[in-house]
């Protein structure tokens, strides 16, 4: 009897050394996963990055040209390869008509919006403005290399302000 006991007790602590030895294996395999997925996410992260933040940037400023705006248009008169100009008519918060004009330029390796402090897009290398009566058209390259186009469409100027920039422009030529 006392063999038998001892050959159980020796079963037992076999046993409960297996079952350590395992579950030290589990957590080790556990943890080496966790690890390698960590890396992964990271990695993933870092690349696709920067496609997404010029893809953020433009919705950011298509929301902001369409945000309590009446109507948006281009100014193809007054932009350059290095900004463009367009009128912004909108309601403010206290319910009055406003009519400002805004510019997109680049300056100090990132496009900016003025009036305003907050950049669009960072990190450009170069960038060219396109502007006609309807779209600006941002060809963007970037530090890292890769290129990219955004295009904005905005509303068609109203008669009475294309009226008034011939008039301006005429009374210059005249004067």
């Amino acid at each position: 009897m006392k063999q038998v006991s001892k050959l159980i007790k020796l079963k037992t602590n076999a046993f409960t050394l297996l079952e350590a030895v395992i579950s030290l294996m589990i957590t080790a395999l556990v943890v080496n996963l966790l690890a390698l997925i960590l890396q992964t996410v990271q990695k993933a992260d870092r690349l696709d990055h920067r496609r997404n933040e010029v893809a953020f940037a433009g919705q950011q400023f298509e929301r902001f040209l369409k945000k309590q705006s009446d109507y948006t248009y281009t100014l193809p008169r007054f932009s350059t390869k290095s900004q463009a100009k367009f009128w912004r008519h909108y309601v403010d918060y206290r319910g009055v008509k406003m009519k400002q004009i805004f510019t997109l330029k680049w300056k100090n390796r990132s496009i900016v919006v003025s009036p305003g402090y907050m950049p669009l897009v960072t990190k450009v290398k170069k960038a060219r403005f396109q502007t006609d009566d309807r779209f600006i058209r941002i060809n963007l390259e970037e530090t890292n290399g890769r290129q990219s186009q955004l295009i904005f469409k905005l509303d068609q100027a109203p008669k009475e302000e294309k009226e008034h920039d011939k008039k301006a422009s005429t009374e210059k030529v005249q004067g």
